[in-house]
């Protein structure tokens, strides 16, 4: 599950992987902007997911912040193909 770590409120709260606990921190939505992009806000803080400072390098750490408006709290959803 993708979850805000310990359940955090903060802005810049580490966002990882955790197993399923039922937790609203482990809970999100995916809210359409009118650019056809979602933002996604967790349940526990209303804060969006979002890619730390907009990185666009592989690897970038994802945190929880307040709607910045900024393209790094902006998503798309891919379909992808069976390997």
């Amino acid at each position: 599950m993708l979850e805000v770590l310990s359940g955090s409120l903060a802005d810049g709260a580490v966002v990882d992987q955790w197993t399923d606990n039922g937790g609203t921190n482990q809970q999100w939505s995916f809210n359409p902007t009118d650019s056809g992009y979602y933002k996604i806000p967790n349940r526990n803080s209303g804060k969006l997911l979002e890619i730390y400072q907009n990185s666009t390098a592989n690897g970038a750490l994802a945190d929880q912040r307040v709607d910045t408006g900024y393209p790094c709290q902006q998503w798309t959803l891919v379909k992808e193909g069976i390997r």
